[in-house]
């Protein structure tokens, strides 16, 4: 009677082994399945690579369209920040099934051509920032706006230094400060209407000779 009980017991626990097993396996088989799907959904998401290829500009169609080797049209990528002309020699990619070129290899320099234009495409705002920046011209530097210009020096100082100044301003010249010292050999002030001077004290002193002149004096 207790080897029966006992062989019962032992073809239970094989029995309990094997389902045991069978769902092991399962989740085994399971589990490659998962992982194969995910391997398939991220080949089919990998993008595909970024082939650069040269060419050359042989027309423009518009301020950021141009055609490379008579061929392709292309745009201006955002990170190509000198403005394309004909006869560049340049390096473009397909991205997005748009053709844009990335860089300019070479250009060959013309005679009375414009300068390099550093622009980025349809006019966006760009943003120099440095502990220090320097703009150098050898021949001119010039700063143009069709709007303001403003020049800060918040907490430091605004140095000019020139041969010579020449100030054309068109309305109006305000100048706005604590103290102002002009030192100079000569000076001319000319007012075709009229020049007023006033102030809490004035003094007026010369070292050897002073004119007045007018066709009337008031005084007092």
């Amino acid at each position: 009677m207790n080897l029966l009980k006992q062989d019962d017991l032992n073809r239970k626990e094989c029995l309990n082994r094997l389902d045991r097993l069978d769902r092991q396996d399962g989740l085994d088989r399971k589990l490659s399945h998962a992982q194969a799907e995910l391997s398939t959904l991220a080949q089919l998401h990998q993008p595909a690579p970024v082939t650069l290829y040269p060419a050359k500009i042989t027309s423009q169609f518009s301020d950021e369209s141009w055609l490379l080797d008579d061929v392709h049209q292309a745009c201006r990528a955002f990170s190509c920040i000198v403005k394309p002309h004909v006869g560049d020699q340049v390096l473009y990619a397909c991205y997005s099934g748009q053709n844009q070129i990335v860089t300019i290899l070479n250009r060959v320099q013309v005679q009375n051509e414009e300068p390099a234009n550093l622009s980025l495409p349809e006019q966006q705002s760009v943003l120099f920032k440095a502990d220090s920046l320097d703009f150098f011209g050898k021949n001119k530097l010039t700063i143009s706006s069709y709007g303001n210009i403003e020049i800060n020096a918040l907490i430091g100082k605004l140095m000019c230094s020139a041969r010579d100044i020449l100030q054309s301003i068109q309305h109006s010249f305000v100048q706005i400060s604590k103290q102002v010292i002009c030192r100079t050999e000569h000076l001319d002030v000319s007012a075709s209407k009229l020049s007023k001077s006033h102030a809490r004290h004035q003094i007026i002193t010369a070292d050897k000779e002073m004119k007045v002149d007018a066709e009337r004096i008031n005084m007092g």
